[in-house]
């Protein structure tokens, strides 16, 4: 295999927890110039680490980690593994996410950021070795519980704080119920729910709700919300 630098294996792990990223993320991911980052994507696509499409019109390009690239970072392919890549019926949701997740893990870098990918594969471990899972959560649905996962979590000394992201208007019933649920946990220390302009006015409707009877942490109820628009901050 060819010469791989830190930041390739740093952009590796990262790219990894994701369906897939684009040149601008990777660049910002790692502090350095959209030139730079396309090169060292291209050196990954060369060992067959990562692959690449163009999906839109657009001409910008969607990279994503390949079985041989979780192999090389992990030692296995976990069974099961899901199949990376853009999915075009999410595909703004799953965008718009990794752009969250970037900034959130270039301002905190002292925080290890897991995406869903990542914790799936983490409990999935943990149950085959009849080990307590760390990051499914127990929501009730249709008279039972179900196992959950958030679309990024960061651990930092032990204390967890998970990350929704809403792109498009969620059933009532359901935002309530997984918005309890987290509220309840006693493995998460607070989430915050970012939502689009679309999906904004039900979330903040549910969360109205629920606010009276939601814990306090640090002066402040354990859930957050705020609407997300591109380009904010």
């Amino acid at each position: 295999m060819g010469l791989l630098l830190d930041r390739d294996l740093k952009l590796l792990r990262f790219m990894g927890q994701w369906q897939f990223m684009q040149v601008d993320q990777c660049a910002r991911y790692l502090g350095c110039s959209e030139q730079v980052a396309r090169r060292r994507l291209r050196a990954l696509k060369r060992l067959g680490l990562v692959t690449v499409v163009v999906p839109f019109a657009d001409m910008k390009q969607v990279y994503w980690v390949t079985a041989e690239g979780i192999k090389f970072v992990r030692g296995v392919v976990p069974a099961n593994a899901p199949k990376m890549g853009p999915k075009l019926s999410q595909f703004e949701h799953d965008r718009i996410l990794v752009n969250i997740a970037v900034d959130f893990a270039v301002a905190n870098p002292d925080y290890e950021v897991y995406g869903e990918i990542e914790m799936r594969r983490v409990d999935a471990e943990a149950v085959a070795q009849n080990e307590p899972t760390r990051f499914a959560i127990k929501r009730w649905q249709a008279g039972r519980h179900v196992n959950v996962f958030p679309d990024m979590s960061a651990v930092k000394a032990g204390r967890r704080f998970v990350i929704e992201y809403e792109h498009t208007r969620k059933d009532r019933v359901r935002l309530q119920s997984l918005m309890t649920a987290y509220a309840n946990s006693s493995e998460v220390a607070a989430i915050k729910y970012y939502a689009s302009p679309v999906a904004f006015p039900q979330l903040s409707r549910v969360y109205e709700h629920l606010l009276p009877n939601l814990p306090i942490v640090g002066g402040k109820p354990k859930v957050q919300i705020e609407q997300h628009e591109e380009g904010s901050e």
